[in-house]
């Protein structure tokens, strides 16, 4: 006989209501100390560029406020996060709506490519299930499985660290586990599980949506450092698992905010290919990031860098051209050489430029998971 689960419960972040509500008391100034503001000071922009910065987001407010959507998230009974310190980071969150595009099955063959087209007839839920070992007990019984498995694998891996180092080992107290999957009818038989079986403290929670388990993530860690708990706090690793018995292919560029790292982001694989796939941006810059069986989408063709390409080669052929004059009929020479210097000076600059606004057009369309906007009572 299965013991009874133990009552979950569940914390909110902040609604776009709440938040009219914090602007009313404290002003706009609530609203300019949020994350963007700060991440713009934080970058280093001059006092008159962040004045503007801020005048900006003032007059963006009113839309600010509409994409606020509240997050609803469960509370693990005796994990780490779930006393009253982090629940009450979490509330203080207001999470702006973002769609993360996640792609069918043929969609995601496409976008992916030849790893996934050579297993593309064995993707059948069944076929996955019979491998994977969840046929009779639930895919619920599998995101159980692969959880206490990784943490189990993390335990052993302090342990030899410690062993390495002659000192005492930690037992696996500097890692934290979090679960992403886009579906919920697993959870029943998860929960169940782990109310007979709890998975320990370090577990600390599940989610359907991304942005919103990686804004507990980033709350968890920023409460840990609060309390000045050592390896809990700054260097502790989060694990962001991601268990998949069909592709998931993430089909938005992202990027993971600091307070994230170090992050380790694993997912599973079929027949030696991988079933989660995410497009970051510019993943191998983030410093304590680590992908396991998770693939990263090729980037998408920019149509300002490919004018910045078009416009070298053209620079380039029209230098080649104009000396090639001026060396084969030197009368043309005072004409053709101005003109091919002007081809490579002119090119150039106009790559350079199409190169800068690529980068700044590609900025503004990625998605900083775990970058909530933040409000207190001392806003």
């Amino acid at each position: 006989m299965n013991p009874p689960a133990r009552a979950l419960s569940y914390i909110a972040s902040l609604s776009s209501k709440q938040v009219r509500q914090y602007i009313r008391k404290y002003g706009v100034q609530a609203v300019l100390a949020a994350q963007q503001a700060y991440a713009q000071w934080r970058d280093g922009r001059a006092s008159k560029q962040k004045e503007q910065t801020y005048k900006s987001i003032e007059a963006a407010i009113p839309e600010i406020i509409e994409s606020v959507e509240s997050k609803e998230i469960r509370v693990v009974p005796e994990a780490f996060n779930s006393s009253a310190p982090f629940i009450a980071k979490f509330q203080g969150a207001a999470l702006v709506s973002i769609a993360l595009a996640l792609l069918d099955l043929s969609a995601a063959v496409k976008r992916v490519g030849s790893s996934l087209e050579a297993i593309q007839n064995e993707l059948a839920v069944a076929n996955v299930a019979r491998i994977q070992g969840w046929v009779t007990d639930g895919f619920g019984a599998h995101v159980y499985r692969f959880v206490r498995n990784e943490m189990a694998q993390a335990r052993n891996n302090q342990a030899q660290a410690g062993d390495n180092s002659g000192e005492e080992s930690q037992g696996g107290q500097q890692d934290c586990f979090y679960v992403w999957h886009p579906d919920t009818d697993w959870y029943p038989v998860f929960e169940n599980m782990n109310a007979a079986n709890p998975l320990g403290p370090q577990f600390g929670g599940y989610h359907r949506d991304l942005p919103t388990i990686c804004m507990r993530m980033r709350t968890d860690r920023e409460t840990l450092v609060q309390q000045g708990r050592g390896p809990h706090g700054r260097t502790a690793t989060f694990h962001l698992l991601i268990p998949a018995y069909k592709p998931l292919v993430v089909d938005y560029p992202i990027t993971f905010h600091e307070g994230l790292l170090p992050l380790t982001i694993t997912g599973q694989r079929h027949r030696e290919a991988d079933l989660v796939w995410l497009d970051i941006w510019r993943a191998g810059e983030l410093e304590g990031l680590n992908l396991r069986c998770v693939g990263n989408l090729p980037p998408r063709d920019n149509i300002y860098e490919q004018t910045a390409r078009v416009s070298i080669v053209a620079g380039k052929l029209g230098f080649i051209v104009c000396a090639g004059a001026a060396a084969v009929f030197p009368p043309c020479a005072p004409i053709a050489m101005p003109a091919a210097a002007s081809c490579g000076t002119g090119s150039s600059f106009a790559s350079l430029g199409a190169m800068i606004v690529s980068i700044l057009c590609a900025r503004k369309e990625i998605c900083i998971l775990g970058n909530p906007i933040m409000f207190t009572d001392e806003a």
